[in-house]
């Protein structure tokens, strides 16, 4: 990778100095769009376990309609500044016809439609700050986009309204201090377990995919350096595109789910519109991609499928029947397989740098393509995120109407 200040002189390139009014004027009507969804889903929210707070299921359902809402939401958002294409390849771990394409009866517009596992946990590489937002789109496109959760820093838990309703989501906050994040993720991984094993509950609540970077954190120059000097000390080999991944949590979330759950599936994440030796975090940030409109114009990703009990190493955990010597070992078995596959996407990224797109080579086979653009099934859907509030909003207004009649009689 090139040093601090070729990153910075390149990314200057991709990014504007400063905005127009009319870009101002949208970032405006953006602003409103998001933080007016955002307090309506909030507001959802606390509606919801308000008045389903004895109804544990209902309680659930609703919530996770809400959190459908949240992916819309940004979505709509991010196809209205932003207008992305998406190239989604697989090899053969992933079944023929798992992604198909429908048509609308109007307009005759082409719809992508995916049926990867419900149970699942998703791993990629790690670059942007919305690398998170293309894999909860593939969730949407999956029927499974209420049941989603994120492993992200406890930092994001204290942003304001956000943060409560991430918590409401269920995702898992975590210090990196394993002996405080250890007992956090056994809780929440725990529930989603709990919540699959429960004949009571509906089967479209037993669905769950959860999101995993493993490197930790989005790769910086700074970080590519302190992982690269990790890596020298500890005689792995090297890395180009990507980070050394984290091992312990990975392993233990992996483990704890292998009840419940059925597959790995492997996210290798490439943009257009930077060079192999740029820091994609440094052309695509925040504020080029909702101010100025420069996001990146293609996302290539390719997918890849491990089956959990053919993972090495995986086991659930059970305090009773393994020892933590047994684990410790288990772990490692887990670790030398995980570093393998971040040598197998370092390649695919390398190619991907040389072609501008996922190929076929020692690594992969790519078996299938698949292209869509960063949208909804319907812009329609966008209803879904107010419908909530108004819907109370009307109710009370009616009720006070008919108050108002009846003391007039």
């Amino acid at each position: 990778m090139a040093a601090t200040d070729n990153t910075t002189k390149n990314s200057s390139v991709h990014g504007a100095s400063s905005a127009s009014f009319l870009q101002y004027l949208r970032l405006a009507l953006i602003l409103i769009t998001f933080f007016t969804g955002c307090l309506s889903i909030v507001a959802s929210q606390f509606i919801i376990i308000i008045f389903f707070n004895n109804d544990e299921i209902t309680k659930q359902e609703m919530l996770n309609f809400t959190k459908k809402n949240f992916v819309i939401l940004l979505t709509f958002v991010t196809k209205w500044v932003s207008p992305t294409h998406l190239v989604i390849t697989h090899d053969h771990s992933i079944p023929e016809h798992t992604f198909q394409y429908l048509t609308k009866k109007t307009g005759g517009e082409k719809l992508l439609t995916s049926n990867l596992d419900n149970k699942a946990i998703i791993i990629a590489n790690h670059q942007i700050y919305s690398d998170w937002l293309f894999l909860w789109w593939i969730a949407y496109l999956n029927n499974c986009a209420d049941n989603f959760y994120i492993i992200m820093k406890d930092s994001l838990e204290k942003i304001p309204v956000l943060g409560y309703g991430m918590r409401n989501y269920s995702f898992i906050f975590l210090s990196r201090k394993w002996e405080n994040d250890k007992n956090i993720i056994t809780k929440q991984l725990n529930k989603i377990n709990e919540n699959n094993l429960n004949k009571d509950v509906k089967e479209d609540l037993k669905k769950n995919w959860l999101l995993i970077f493993p490197e930790g954190t989005n790769m910086s120059d700074n970080r590519k350096e302190v992982s690269d000097n990790f890596i020298k000390k500890n005689s792995y080999k090297s890395l180009n595109q990507i980070l050394l991944p984290r091992v312990r949590g990975l392993f233990f979330s992996i483990c704890t789910l292998s009840k419940t759950s059925n597959f790995v599936y492997d996210f290798t994440i490439g943009y257009s519109g930077h060079k192999n030796y740029e820091f994609a975090q440094d052309i695509f940030t925040l504020n080029n991609i909702y101010l100025f409109g420069k996001g990146p114009k293609e996302v290539h990703m390719h997918i890849r499928a491990f089956d959990i009990k053919k993972i090495p190493g995986i086991v659930p955990i059970d305090s009773e029947s393994i020892t933590e010597d047994e684990l410790n070992s288990k772990m490692d078995l887990f670790q030398e397989w995980l570093f393998e596959r971040w040598q197998e996407k370092d390649q695919l990224l390398i190619d991907f740098y040389k072609n501008s797109k996922f190929i076929n080579n020692k690594v992969d086979k790519i078996t299938n393509k698949y292209e869509s653009e960063l949208k909804l099934n319907s812009i329609f859907e966008i209803i879904a995120v107010y419908c909530i509030p108004i819907f109370v909003i009307i109710i009370f207004y009616l009720t006070f109407l008919f108050a108002k009649s009846r003391l007039k009689i």
